[in-house]
């Protein structure tokens, strides 16, 4: 588990967004998009549900490695390999096309918390729309820690050795 307070720098992405660590919204995109549950009801979104959960507000409990003024850290609950995280914004946008500065800030954290658990290598994955694999309309960003030989392939990497190492 990670002490987040270290994790909080003071003058860093936090001073300049206000106390809150939002942004406008950016906007239809930023609430939601057609077909999205939390486009007519945010309190249908499982993402608003969790930060919302005060149960779900202390690292260790829950599934919930870190939190901060605008973002949680939480174990997901069907993770690809162990050590699978994903970071959430508080302020709900569809996803990280709708908002660049709480994109921005969201992967500010997913940095630090990767530096902080020293989780390398990495993916750092998000989507934006359903034909991307979103299923949640809420940007999150999936922390995937990597190592040889594990398995997991990406939609556009095969497995297959890439042209660079069949050279050498």
């Amino acid at each position: 588990r990670v002490d987040v307070g270290a994790l909080v720098s003071p003058g860093g992405v936090l001073a300049s967004r206000g106390a809150e660590g939002r942004s406008a919204p950016q906007g239809d995109r930023a609430q939601g998009r057609q077909g999205d549950p939390c486009e007519r009801d945010m309190t249908e979104c499982i993402f608003c549900q969790i930060i919302a959960d005060p149960e779900r507000q202390t690292p260790g409990v829950n599934g919930t490695v870190a939190t901060w003024v605008d973002a949680i850290a939480i174990e997901p609950l069907g993770p690809v390999i162990d050590g699978h995280l994903l970071v959430i914004p508080r302020a709900h946008v569809a996803d990280w096309t709708a908002d660049p500065l709480v994109t921005a800030t969201t992967m500010a954290r997913a940095s630090e918390l990767a530096q902080a658990m020293r989780i390398f290598p990495a993916n750092l994955i998000t989507s934006a729309g359903r034909e991307a694999t979103q299923s949640v309309f809420h940007l999150h960003l999936h922390i995937v820690p990597r190592a040889a030989g594990d398995g997991l392939a990406l939609p556009w990497y095969s497995g297959r050795p890439l042209a660079v190492e069949q050279a050498a």
